[in-house]
């Protein structure tokens, strides 16, 4: 093997794992980040070491922390000393090969990463809070290169049949921080990929449907809350979420600019779709009357057209629909009014399929249908939308 020179190791750009003989490697990532990969055997079991990132650690002291793990090996010395607990009742950990970072920093990373994608900031929090309680306290502080299937392990079982979903989630964020090492050349192996499958039992995937009402119950419900002492933007942004069987983040953060009086037309854009695809909806007569209701609020210029109840420069709270059916005692999560309007136009109506999912902003066949259908098929929607208004009413 061709023993690697400091040029040579400066001006590599393809993406592989080139060799310098004695089992250490430059790993070069499809980022294009260079890291140090060291492939050793201890105690019969081979291992894969990262000795950090290049520049940060050169070829010579790459070599050198090499030499020092073979030297350990033959002595019988651990290459990852013992963890212990410290004072905190946590266990101490080694401190990172240079350049490779703790499960904790990495995460950070992976969370900025997805941010953007992610629709809403619930989200981005939970992601970050199932973290901090389930993750971080068993290896937030290790260097990811040190961690392991039996890592994994420790934090999958306790929980993995107790609560199904949330060990899902858990493993999805221990899996995506590793698999982003992966890339960067950092680990090898994804302790919380394929590697664990057989160690956990298998379960079945079960689906929660939202609580809703018999679709009968649901003009009765709008009746209930506008005879409530909730606040009038509150009682407003409810009946229009029932009218227009939109989402409650869509109807929240509506502002006054998507509202087309004229034509009688919300247009929500992309951003604010969980699909990420602008989204028409055609309003009835009840849903205009809400807007016009809701023109007279005392909102002081709000760009929201339902704006929060103590400080209207910010739309509604997160929870104030939600609160609201509570404290009137509304049987129903405030997503299920939308399969309320479903049921409803099932039974009630000759819609096509096409029009009803449309109506809920749902995607409508494969990628490749969706791609020819050009047409929202608005006034359909139109049609549909009175009739669920009058119904209502």
């Amino acid at each position: 093997m061709t023993r690697l020179t400091a040029v040579k190791v400066k001006n590599l750009k393809l993406p592989g794992r080139y060799g310098d003989g004695d089992g250490l490697y430059l790993n070069i990532a499809p980022g294009g980040s260079k890291s140090w990969i060291q492939r050793i055997t201890v105690e019969g079991k081979r291992r894969d070491l990262g000795l950090g990132g290049y520049p940060g650690v050169s070829l010579a002291e790459a070599r050198n922390l090499a030499s020092d793990n073979r030297r350990a090996v033959r002595e019988g010395r651990d290459l990852v000393p013992a963890r212990k607990t410290n004072r905190s009742g946590r266990k101490a950990v080694p401190a990172p090969a240079p350049g490779i970072p703790t499960f904790r920093e990495a995460a950070a990373v992976v969370h900025d990463l997805n941010g953007a994608r992610w629709e809403s900031a619930k989200t981005r929090n939970n992601w970050w809070q199932r973290a901090e309680r389930y993750v971080f306290p068993a290896i937030g502080d290790m260097p990811i290169d040190r961690i392991g299937r039996t890592e994994a392990l420790e934090i999958l079982t306790p929980v993995w049949t107790a609560k199904p979903e949330t060990a899902r989630r858990i493993r999805l964020i221990v899996k995506t921080v590793m698999a982003w090492g992966l890339a960067y050349g950092h680990i090898a192996v994804n302790p919380a990929g394929e590697v664990i499958d057989a160690a956990l039992p298998s379960m079945p995937r079960v689906k929660e449907h939202f609580k809703s009402l018999p679709y009968p119950e649901a003009g009765a419900a709008i009746e209930t809350v506008e005879d409530s002492t909730a606040f009038p933007a509150t009682k407003l942004a409810l009946k229009f979420l029932v009218l227009t069987a939109a989402r409650s983040g869509e109807v929240r953060g509506a502002t006054w600019d998507e509202i087309d009086f004229g034509n009688a037309l919300w247009t929500i854009p992309a951003a604010r779709m969980k699909g990420r695809r602008e989204h028409r909806v055609p309003l009835s007569t009840g849903a205009m009357a809400v807007l016009r209701e809701a023109e007279e609020l005392p909102t002081g210029g709000s760009p929201y057209v339902f704006p929060n109840d103590l400080t209207p420069s910010k739309p509604l709270s997160e929870n104030a629909l939600s609160y609201m059916l509570r404290r009137v005692g509304v049987a129903a999560v405030v997503h299920g009014f939308r399969s309320s309007f479903r049921d409803w136009a099932a039974e009630n109506t000759d819609a096509s399929f096409a029009v009803m999912e449309l109506a809920l902003a749902h995607g409508v066949g494969s990628r490749v249908v969706q791609s020819y259908a050009r047409s929202d098929l608005l006034e359909r929607r139109r049609v549909l939308m009175q009739q669920w208004a009058d119904y209502l009413q």
